[in-house]
């Protein structure tokens, strides 16, 4: 369930993927062993529960490498600017995502919102702020468009509406929600939910099927002891 809960997530997909999906096969597999079972067939069913502890080892070790990885870590330096500190691959990746794709939806929403403006300058102060109240860059002609071409800004969208935040280390103007000149970074956020929820949720997943296990092992080495020495008696017998 740990698993499945971080595969149905898409703010956590997008670190991780759509592999946790599998532990889903899981249930059907034991149910149909089980089933085998009752009916008087040969199934080998700790062999099936085996391989199932295994696959989630492997998925949970999956889900905490890949989303500790893709957390981002942002301090202060140098006079307080945000700076974004993670493994190389991480910050290149990250940094190059935010000023190209963020940057491209920036732009088109300021030229939106200077339409905008030119069409509402000849109206009272009121009307003109009950225009831009609650304005998002969605309310822009041809954004439909836009984002067709740009799939990432879907994910940006996701993460903005889903945390309320901005940029990533450094706070910036939301795009896809309603202005707020207390909207937080991103970065901070999404480190956060990464760790301590997605990455934890993986480990525990981990590390749970891992020791069921050893529990297993240890109780087939200890049933195998016990017939071997039984024989052993018998034997002598």
């Amino acid at each position: 369930m740990l698993c499945l809960r971080v595969g149905v997530d898409p703010n956590a997909t997008a670190a991780v993927g759509e592999l946790p999906l599998i532990v889903a096969l899981i249930l059907p597999a034991l149910a149909l062993v089980h089933l085998k079972a009752r009916r008087g067939k040969e199934a080998p069913g700790m062999v099936c529960f085996v391989i199932c502890l295994a696959l989630i080892v492997v998925v949970g070790t999956w889900i905490g490498y890949w989303a500790s990885l893709a957390s981002p870590e942002c301090w202060a330096e140098d006079g307080g600017e945000g700076i974004l500190g993670a493994p190389q691959m991480t910050e290149q990746r990250q940094e190059a995502f935010e000023e190209s794709v963020r940057h491209s939806a920036a732009h088109f929403y300021a030229e939106c919102l200077d339409t905008i403006l030119l069409n509402v300058s000849s109206l009272p102060e009121a009307e003109q702020a009950e225009h831009f109240r609650g304005m998002t860059v969605h309310k822009c002609p041809g954004y439909e468009d836009l984002s067709a071409a740009q799939p990432e800004l879907r994910m940006l969208e996701l993460r903005e509406a889903t945390f309320g935040c901005s940029g990533l280390c450094q706070a910036k103007a939301p795009i896809w929600s309603p202005y707020k000149a207390d909207s937080p970074a991103c970065g901070p956020i999404l480190d956060l939910f990464l760790m301590r929820i997605v990455a934890r949720s993986g480990w525990l997943a981990a590390n749970w099927a891992l020791l069921c296990l050893l529990v297993v092992f240890a109780l087939g080495v200890r049933i195998q002891l016990l017939k071997n020495g039984e024989h052993v008696r018998v034997l002598r017998l």
